[in-house]
């Protein structure tokens, strides 16, 4: 094993232990608390009837609680499937950085995520946030694959993945979004057209099929800036460029925020770079 595969297993887990670090110290909040409860449900029709009842919510989150809710009621058994998810993450998100980029970035990029405030905190949830990541970039791995070699078993496959993940969250399915950007990119279109529309289309009937029974029905209405906030603001704190409002302290301050932003400026840059020389003739 080289010295870099070494550091990225080190790094894994490094993650994994930040993410199972005081995993169970804090009692379950609101939404957990809503997982836990029809989780609790006696039976498979009662706990579909409770998970039709929450916000984006999709069953295969709710039956691993239920599952493992089975063995311990403790928030840090509770919690652990969502630090394995957020463990293995790293771990797909270190080999699909390395089908893009050099392995020396693609071990400073799964640094920077095995750190991320943001990503830690959702990897100690008992939420399906952390599987929704796992699997989207799992989803864009195997398109990445698929794409570049062509084989019918890689795109079946890549369906099958996609179709799991979003019923733990449809937004899984906006893998779909970088498939178009890095295909035109590339100039595959061509090459692969047909088989990922092909895909596309099978991942869009499982999302639409997944919304019609377990979303379509909803009615809740939730402002766009529930906090207040300005739209940067909210889209800055997805992006990891500013620190959450809710942060326990002590925090890490600013240093950490302004680091992921320049790294985000020079990635786009390199980005840029590479396209314009694959468009020039």
């Amino acid at each position: 094993m080289s010295s870099l595969r070494k550091s990225s297993l080190i790094i894994i887990l490094i993650g994994f232990g930040l993410r199972a670090y005081r995993l169970g110290s804090n009692s379950l909040w609101n939404d957990e608390v809503g997982v836990a409860l029809v989780a609790l449900l006696p039976n498979l029709e009662s706990m579909i009837n409770g998970i039709q009842a929450h916000a984006m919510a999709m069953p295969l989150d709710y039956l691993i609680i239920h599952a493992i809710i089975k063995t311990s009621l403790r928030e840090f058994v509770l919690r652990l499937p969502a630090a394995f998810f957020g463990t293995l993450t790293l771990a797909i998100y270190y080999r699909l950085s390395r089908r893009l980029v050099e392995e020396k970035a693609a071990l400073l990029a799964v640094l920077l995520l095995a750190l991320s405030p943001l990503h830690i905190m959702y990897s100690q949830e008992m939420r399906f946030y952390a599987s929704l990541v796992f699997f989207f970039y799992l989803a864009v791995d195997l398109f990445i694959k698929a794409a570049k070699k062509s084989v019918l078993l890689d795109w079946i496959f890549l369906v099958l993945i996609s179709g799991i993940g979003i019923y733990f969250h449809i937004y899984v399915s906006l893998w779909i979004i970088y498939g178009v950007v890095w295909i035109i990119m590339n100039k595959k279109i061509q090459q692969v057209g047909k088989s990922f529309v092909l895909t596309c289309l099978f991942v869009i009937l499982f999302a639409v099929i997944g919304y019609l029974y377990f979303g379509a029905h909803q009615k809740f209405n939730y402002p766009l800036l529930p906090w207040g906030g300005t739209l940067f603001r909210e889209i800055a704190l997805g992006l990891g460029w500013q620190e959450l409002p809710f942060t326990p302290l002590p925090n890490i301050g600013r240093s950490w925020y302004i680091v992921c932003f320049v790294f985000f400026l020079l990635g786009l840059m390199t980005t840029l770079k590479s396209a314009t020389n694959l468009l020039l003739p």
